[in-house]
């Protein structure tokens, strides 16, 4: 019998780009998927077109629609509502490429001591345009915990017992500290090749504001040292220099000084 794979997938007024991701999952060439939506309480038509899919395709996506207390809430009310043996958390905004979800599962299927898989992805803008790639690496964890450079949530998919060992998330949903305290009790398998495509764009997780980025760097830089990143990583360094630039108040040099961090980072 074939595994039922569950995608969980968080919203809050999310219309703009929903369509495209409810798409690429109902569009995958495995047929054992259940789509889980948790809405925030939208008003912007999300709920009425989550309705409307659900109705069309009873089983295959499922949705709840309440106010929570954040992105973790939805995540974890979502999980506890899933069927599936394998989970996968897609953003509103992102996409599977047709053949991801067989592409796990055949590989889940030919290595059964493996837990958690991830795979390429594709960064794209708001138009859909190809604006970068992650690409998997040798998963090494303190370099992991110092860059969050080796894994992408999109492209990550792990078995029901990763969440029953790890537990839940807190209120932020911050996907960073779930991949951290999965990889600590299981080894990362990695699959070359590219099945989601994460769009880049102003968010709470891509803010275009300085003040809210700090925010965003800060909660990277905690999350990286409760499990074990260096007091002087990447992370680390990034989150100083922009509490320098904050304090100094040279918020116009950010732009330049991000590009630089970013080829550091690469290199």
């Amino acid at each position: 019998m074939k595994e039922l794979v569950s995608i969980i997938t968080p919203v809050f007024n999310g219309i703009k780009y929903l369509e495209g991701c409810v798409q690429s999952v109902l569009e995958q060439d495995y047929p054992h998927i259940e789509h889980v939506f948790i809405d925030a309480g939208s008003a912007d038509g999300t709920v009425e077109l989550l309705k409307e899919y659900s109705l069309k395709y009873p089983g295959r996506i499922r949705f709840l629609s309440e106010p929570d207390n954040g992105p973790g809430d939805g995540w974890n009310k979502g999980l506890k509502m899933a069927k599936g043996s394998i989970f996968g958390c897609l953003g509103y905004d992102d996409l599977y490429t047709p053949d991801a979800v067989s592409t796990v599962v055949e590989f889940l299927t030919a290595h059964p001591e493996a837990f958690f898989v991830h795979a390429n992805c594709d960064l794209i803008n708001g138009d859909g345009e190809v604006i970068g790639r992650h690409n998997v690496r040798g998963f090494d964890y303190q370099a992991f915990a110092d860059t969050a450079l080796h894994i992408s949530t999109t492209s990550a998919f792990y078995r029901r017992e990763v969440m029953e060992k790890i537990g839940w998330l807190d209120s932020s949903g911050d996907d960073f500290d779930v991949m951290l305290r999965i990889t600590k009790n299981f080894k990362a398998y990695g699959i070359d090749k590219v099945i989601s495509s994460l769009r880049i764009h102003d968010s709470f997780f891509n803010p275009d504001n300085f003040h809210k980025r700090i925010k965003m760097y800060r909660q990277t830089y905690e999350v990286s040292r409760k499990y074990g990143g260096r007091v002087f990583s990447p992370l680390a360094l990034r989150y100083y220099i922009c509490l320098i630039i904050n304090r100094t108040h040279l918020e116009f040099a950010f732009p330049i000084l991000r590009k630089s961090y970013r080829k550091l980072r690469r290199i």
